[in-house]
């Protein structure tokens, strides 16, 4: 479960922050928008180790929060388990989706092995744009939870970009099925085919 400042803040949100009947345009491309998030050390070490971008694509869904890390470069069908994640919510989950997307974003960083550099791929506008300072809090609870991302980043050390990337992209749909609580062994080979169709033209 998730043991932190900010899931108690998820817990206790109740009334829908984004009206998805109306949602407004976004201010960064849908294409390719990523910005990087100062949350490295304010003095970092003078030897520094090198590490390869670490690449988490990351949902969440009224069941939990799920996702995985995996070179952008490698195909999904060498994906470890080992390398997913799922976080079901308590009793009372989140409403609004933008504290679900946050919570998603949050225990990713946390996750065992998560270091240097890193490169967080969410399909939430909302999230994208909080975290990188360019939309205004819609309430103190939000502001608070985007705050203790900031926090945990910075205290692990980490260089955090965060990218908006579609849903309908495969790894942001096995994301969507692992926040549902799905096998990755059930839904991997699914988005394989369906990859190897488009391929085909069939």
């Amino acid at each position: 479960m998730i043991h932190s400042l900010l899931y108690r803040l998820l817990c206790t949100q109740r009334a829908p922050l984004l009206r998805t009947n109306t949602p407004s345009p976004p201010s960064i491309s849908l294409h390719q928008a990523s910005v990087t998030l100062l949350l490295g050390r304010s003095h970092p070490p003078t030897h520094q180790p090198t590490y390869q971008p670490t690449h988490l694509y990351v949902d969440a869904s009224s069941h939990g929060v799920g996702g995985f890390h995996h070179p952008p470069d490698a195909p999904l069908g060498s994906l470890r388990p080992s390398a997913t994640f799922f976080i079901p919510f308590a009793a009372n989950p989140p409403q609004a989706q933008c504290f679900r997307e946050l919570a998603a974003v949050r225990h990713a960083l946390g996750l065992p092995g998560i270091r240097g550099p890193t490169v967080v791929h969410c399909d939430n506008v909302e999230v994208v744009e909080a975290i990188a300072g360019r939309a205004k809090y819609r309430s103190e609870r939000w502001g608070g939870a985007v705050g203790e991302l900031h926090r945990h980043a910075r205290n692990k050390g980490l260089q955090v970009s965060v990218e908006w990337t579609s849903s309908k992209h495969e790894r942001m749909r096995l994301a969507d099925g692992l926040s549902r609580g799905k096998d990755v062994s059930a839904v991997a080979p699914l988005l394989v085919r369906s990859a190897k169709q488009k391929v085909h033209g069939r």
